[in-house]
């Protein structure tokens, strides 16, 4: 499917060239729909020192239908809903807002942003957002104390976003993405995308070069790529050759009713 190409692409991206304190992995090598992110909290903020775990959710549907992005990791700010779910209010991600040209690392480069600059003029919790902008003190001590009670030590998404029975698991000891993804590689490869309008801006803008990638998706980024470029090529000698193979096949049609 496209999707799965786009999504495989984007992981490559986010892997080897991740925004400033931002890691990614995949919980399941199988599933490229679902994605672990660790956010370690930005210097010179009341989340400093903090480590936060986002879980991105892809629809089928992406990049045509926005991404799902929630907290894993309880946080103290206005624009996150103040419970385990974690639901974030994001400007581009709203439906009446996204754009499929819109890059996952844009996404995370904007929730980070957060971080530094909250925006309480378009909160999800009203209280934290009255708070911020009239207590700025007491929003700092209540930011500060969540990070130390929440947010230190290895990062748990066994909350918000996690399957059933998944279980705590720590960014340093979650799956590297790709490894072992045969799975995913031929998912991602499969069928043409033709008609979807996709590839042209998905595939042909910032090229990834393998040699930058982590050693564990390396072998499986280059993998989907051939597979991409083999169908590609296919593609092309099937359109090529259709023509003359009609014309022949009506000259033997014309000729077999004559004979008969």
């Amino acid at each position: 499917m496209a999707s799965q190409k786009r999504i495989a692409k984007e992981l490559a991206t986010c892997t080897s060239s991740p925004p400033p304190g931002i890691t990614v992995t995949l919980p399941n090598d199988s599933d490229l729909h679902k994605w672990h992110v660790t956010l370690d909290g930005p210097d010179g903020t009341v989340y400093a020192g903090g480590h936060f775990g986002l879980v991105v959710s892809l629809p089928t549907e992406y990049p045509f239908k926005a991404p799902t992005v929630t907290f894993a990791t309880r946080i103290y700010h206005p624009n996150v809903t103040n419970d385990s779910p974690g639901a974030i209010c994001l400007g581009l991600l709203k439906a009446e807002n996204w754009k499929p040209s819109t890059k996952l690392v844009s996404v995370l480069e904007a929730v980070r942003a957060l971080l530094v600059e909250p925006l309480p003029d378009d909160p999800l919790e009203a209280r934290i957002a009255d708070e911020f902008r009239s207590d700025r003190k007491e929003f700092d001590k209540n930011a500060r104390t969540y990070v130390q009670r929440y947010a230190k030590g290895p990062v748990k998404f066994d909350g918000a976003g996690a399957d059933a029975g998944e279980g705590a698991e720590s960014a340093s000891g979650s799956k590297k993405a790709g490894a072992g993804s045969g799975a995913a590689a031929a998912a991602a490869a499969s069928g043409s995308g033709s008609g979807t309008g996709i590839d042209a801006y998905s595939y042909e803008d910032d090229a990834v070069d393998p040699a930058t990638l982590h050693p564990a998706i390396r072998e499986y980024y280059v993998q989907v790529q051939n597979m991409l470029r083999q169908a590609s090529q296919s593609r092309n000698a099937h359109s090529s050759g259709s023509a003359p193979a009609a014309q022949g096949d009506s000259q033997n049609a014309d000729e077999h009713g004559a004979a008969d």
